[in-house]
Formats: C-alpha cells, sequence, structure tokens
C-alpha cells in the first residue's frame, strides 16, 4: 500500500506539468501522460483493494460485512469531493495538481 501511495504522488505530478507540447514536443509528452495515468490507476486500485482488505481484516467475523459497505461508503464520499473540486477548479492541470496536493501526508506512512 505505501509503494502504492508514493506511485499515486509521483504520478500525479508528472500527470499535471509534464504534457507540455511547446516544451517537450507532442509525442513524448503524450507517452508520458498515457503512461502516468496508467500507472496512477493501477495505484489507486492498489490502495483501494489493500485498504479493502485491511478495514475487514480488522474488524471480527460479526461486523465484516457492515465494514465492506461502509467502506464503500468513503469512495462515494470522494467522487462527490472530486465533483465539487472540479466544479470550482475548470482547468485540468490545476484540478491534477491540486488532486496530487492531496497525495503528499500519506506519503508519510512509508516512514
Amino acid at each position: 500500500m505505501s509503494i502504492c501511495i508514493v506511485l499515486m504522488a509521483c504520478t500525479g505530478f508528472i500527470c499535471a506539468f509534464f504534457p507540455q507540447k511547446q516544451l517537450f514536443g507532442f509525442w513524448p509528452s503524450y507517452l508520458v501522460y498515457t503512461i502516468s495515468r496508467f500507472i496512477l490507476a493501477c495505484s489507486t486500485r492498489g490502495i483501494a483493494v489493500t485498504g479493502f482488505v485491511l478495514a475487514t481484516e480488522l474488524v471480527g467475523p460479526k461486523n465484516k460485512f457492515l465494514t465492506a459497505i461502509i467502506v464503500q461508503y468513503f469512495f462515494a464520499f470522494g467522487q462527490l469531493f472530486l465533483v465539487a473540486f472540479a466544479y470550482f477548479i475548470r482547468e485540468w492541470r490545476t484540478l491534477t495538481l491540486t488532486l496530487s496536493l492531496f497525495t503528499i501526508p500519506f506519503t508519510l506512512f512509508y516512514l
């Protein structure tokens, strides 16, 4: 989970800053952005799966079903926060940078 958090933080900033056609050219910008988005998607799925397993393993067998449902509520609330951020931050590069800033405190989990 810690490796996925570090990967998510790094690739989020790469997705925000690297795609600059005037500076790097079209194809290098496109390839690095596409690969970074793929790694970002894989790392978020890694965090979601390991977080789900950790949350359900910490409770007893009696409460696993309720815990599994509550964990999914956090995903839904996160999507609502994303919609709110996207409503107020209309430029995609600024939105990506803003969302990537939230990952920085979680990188301290690795320590």
